[in-house]
């Protein structure tokens, strides 16, 4: 009997759940009540949806400009739901399908002038899905972003066109995403963009960028388009289990990918891989002077064309501070259109303790020459692999040769497939593909296609409910 009566009170439960969830709409110009928010010809506000949504609801936003105002505080969305989701239903507002819902930057009283308009502050399971997002407001300096996750667990943002205005105000840390002390973030499918730093900032524009990252772990960015920008992905302290994927990055004149970490507690677990990076000056930095132990760096099978920053990779272990620990480097091909980029490949190592415990099956191609210890003390420079192989016992099985590229120096990803009998046809084996490069089938989907298209390629999955559909 009490077995029976559990059951039932559990299957009350779940159809109550489903019961009370529903579909609502909002407009820029809606007033009805909440409840009769169900009709589509009768939106309320958004307000009315930050108060009312409940785990399992859908909230439409009509076409048109949305203006939040003022945000509530620092780090605090002016769209910040009341409730959290749960595993099985999570509350999702969306851009109504053909309509365009555009949402402006919130306006703040902090240095930055601005504050976030989406995300979530302290709430779990919230999904933002198809909106145009504008950096349209900021006009000091600071910390800022038009979309943060701060305190929050399993949250989405995808399908988006979030942009800043370009050339843009953005002075230090101001970025597209923001995430900080949040677990199982998913960033996906989304156009990331314009957001370069002011030409005359007040402080350096160091950080600003599509988007920065802050104590986490489990965070998946993938199948995203980011460009025109500072930086690309930026992540600072406790970076763990970080998995950047199948993302398309160009024209960032800093990095595309930068890992540091100031804090006392190693980390460990960032994996990058099957990235297509163009026209950025380094493809994956990690050189912060003040970086301690960052284990288990994977940088393999991506494809990095024509760096424009002397050392098209950099990974630190400088003497007085902390190494890194176990990186591994494969599968890459790293494309130098020009013997004016200085160095192919820039390790910043000083004892073989700190050197990366694995580098091998890259394809180089290009000028530059391969760097150890740049810009210290008993700084070494190789100008050929032979050399290097010799010094470092890295890179045995890489070789320097043609991809052979589809169309090298093209804007579409599928540019970068490899031609029939391209010598990138080497590869680590075993667990990892037998070929270098992005393109292991050929018909993966690299970038964004704000259709929810995912990858052919196996990735970490999204927790049920959160899926790409």
């Amino acid at each position: 009997m009490i077995k029976i009566l559990t059951a039932l009170c559990s299957l009350i439960i779940f159809l109550s759940a489903e019961i009370f969830a529903g579909i609502y709409h909002v407009s820029p110009l809606g007033n009805a009540s909440w409840a009769d928010a169900a009709n589509i010809a009768t939106p309320c506000s958004w307000q009315a949806a930050m108060a009312y949504a409940v785990a399992g609801d859908t909230v439409y936003f009509r076409g048109g400009d949305y203006d939040p105002g003022n945000g509530p505080g620092f780090g605090v969305p002016a769209m910040n739901p009341a409730n959290s989701g749960t595993a099985g239903n999570p509350i999702i507002f969306m851009g109504y399908p053909g309509e365009t819902a555009v949402i402006h930057e919130s306006s703040g009283t902090d240095i930055s002038g601005s504050e976030p308009s989406i995300g979530g502050y302290n709430r779990d399971y919230i999904v933002w899905d198809g909106f145009t997002l504008i950096r349209d407001k900021e006009t000091g300096y600071g910390a800022s972003s038009i979309v943060n996750f701060d305190m929050c667990n399993n949250c989405v943002v995808r399908n988006c066109d979030i942009g800043g205005v370009t050339p843009h105000m953005d002075h230090t840390n101001g970025v597209l995403i923001s995430v900080l002390n949040s677990r199982y973030v998913y960033i996906y499918n989304n156009r990331l963009h314009d957001m370069a730093g002011a030409s005359n900032p007040v402080e350096s524009p160091v950080n600003t960028g599509a988007m920065w990252i802050f104590d986490y772990d489990h965070i998946y960015v993938y199948n995203n388009d980011m460009y025109n920008l500072r930086n690309g992905v930026q992540m600072k302290d406790r970076p763990d289990y970080v998995y950047i994927y199948n993302n398309h990055i160009w024209n960032c004149s800093g990095w595309a990918i930068n890992a540091i970490h100031q804090d006392s507690v190693s980390d460990t677990d960032v994996i990058i891989y099957q990235n297509i990076i163009r026209d950025c000056g380094v493809a994956l930095n990690s050189t912060d002077p003040a970086t301690p132990l960052l284990y288990n760096i994977r940088f393999y099978n991506n494809t990095v064309y024509n760096s424009s920053i002397s050392g098209t990779l950099a990974i630190l272990g400088k003497p007085g501070y902390y190494p890194h620990r176990n990186s591994e480097i494969f599968n890459n091909i790293i494309y130098n259109a020009s013997d004016d980029n200085h160095g192919l490949v820039t390790y910043y190592n000083i004892i073989p303790e700190q050197m990366p415990s694995y580098a091998d099956y890259n394809v180089y191609f290009g000028g530059g020459h391969w760097d150890l210890n740049t810009s210290d003390a008993g700084a070494a420079v190789y100008n050929n692999l032979a050399e290097w192989r010799v010094a470092t016992n890295l890179d045995i099985n890489s070789i320097i040769s043609n991809p052979l590229f589809v169309n090298p120096g093209g804007t579409d990803p599928l540019d970068y497939r490899l031609q029939p009998g391209s010598p990138a046809m080497i590869g680590r084996g075993g667990a990892y593909p037998p070929v270098a490069g992005t393109f292991i089938t050929g018909n993966e989907v690299i970038g964004s296609t704000l259709s929810g298209t995912p990858s052919d390629t196996a990735a970490p999955a999204p927790p049920a409910a959160l899926r790409a559909q």
